[in-house]
């Protein structure tokens, strides 16, 4: 039978305060103990809080098990740091779970078009597709929630469509939801900012893609020790789906109103285009790409980057 304790006596108290207070420390409880008549020490009502706490508040399961299949899932999150003299850096990170292989980029934004262009560069440095894609409520890509669901962006669903992935988002408030992206996350601040003075955002990236090749590929798998996470990294391939055909159009999307008089709206000045022609001069980026229009009063024409006065 388990040795009789002092705390005994106070353990339905105990589990009342947890209850109402799941960050109650033991010196707070303590204190709380001692009002009470308690007259032990501190250790013991440490302990016994440590035992309360998981029986009160019970750890809640990732997404999903730690143990996925071979090119089952990825993941991927941005982080922004500051290095050198003030300067900001953003550093993406994008991670096939089972393999633990990384793709990192460091760039001065984190819009939605950075995003793609990285994550599409993740998927032809890993030569093929998982099944899923896992990231968090990040700007470009969710466009709100309703009902606890996450709303996702029109263009980043046309991007999975294209690469024919499920795009999944972690929960709010859930880092451990993609525990690979985290923890590279922490050992990028321990081993590669650690210690190092990195003055200009060139020498980063240099500094980054070196990282990379040679401190965490290099490294050993947290479960198959006998192997490299590059090593892992072949064995995944096979499991991967096959990349299409022609990879997504990342470019910039301008979007610009044509008011009553077939007049377009740019930052800086109002070009007049005549009904005839505005088709074509909204459609000039090159297929399959060519962007959309839509004639007539109030209309708005989408258009590339690639179109000369989406630039002006």
């Amino acid at each position: 039978m388990p040795k009789a304790s002092k705390l005994d006596a106070f353990d339905t108290p105990m589990r009342q305060w947890l209850e109402k207070y799941p960050k109650l420390t033991a010196t707070r409880c303590l204190e709380k103990l001692r009002d009470l008549g308690f007259d032990g020490a501190y250790t013991i009502v440490l302990q016994r809080l440590r035992e309360l706490r998981r029986a009160v508040h019970p750890a809640e399961p990732t997404a999903t098990p730690m143990d996925t299949a071979p090119g089952q899932r990825g993941e991927f999150d941005w982080s922004p740091y500051t290095i050198g003299d003030g300067v900001k850096v953003n550093l993406f990170h994008a991670a096939l779970r089972w393999s633990r292989a990384p793709s990192l980029a460091a760039a001065s934004d984190q819009r939605q078009t950075t995003t793609l262009r990285f994550l599409r560069a993740a998927l032809e440095e890993w030569g093929g597709v998982p099944e899923e894609m896992l990231t968090d409520t990040m700007s470009g890509l969710v466009d709100r929630w309703e009902c606890d669901e996450a709303i996702l962006n029109a263009r980043y669903v046309d991007f999975a469509a294209h690469y024919s992935f499920t795009a999944l988002t972690a929960r709010r408030g859930k880092p451990k939801d993609k525990p690979v992206a985290e923890r590279r996350y922490r050992f990028h601040e321990e081993n590669l900012l650690g210690g190092r003075t990195i003055p200009r955002f060139e020498t980063y990236v240099e500094l980054l893609d070196w990282w990379k090749r040679e401190k965490v590929l290099a490294r050993k798998h947290p479960e198959e020790t006998s192997r490299t996470i590059a090593e892992m990294l072949e064995l995944e391939r096979a499991h991967l789906r096959p990349l299409p055909a022609r990879p997504y159009d990342t470019r910039d999307v301008h979007v610009r109103l044509i008011d009553d008089y077939q007049r377009v709206h740019l930052d800086t000045r109002t070009t007049t285009r005549c009904r005839r022609r505005l088709a074509r001069a909204s459609t000039c980026a090159p297929a399959p790409t060519a962007s959309r229009s839509a004639t007539g009063k109030r209309g708005v024409s989408s258009s590339t980057s690639a179109c000369p006065w989406a630039r002006a």
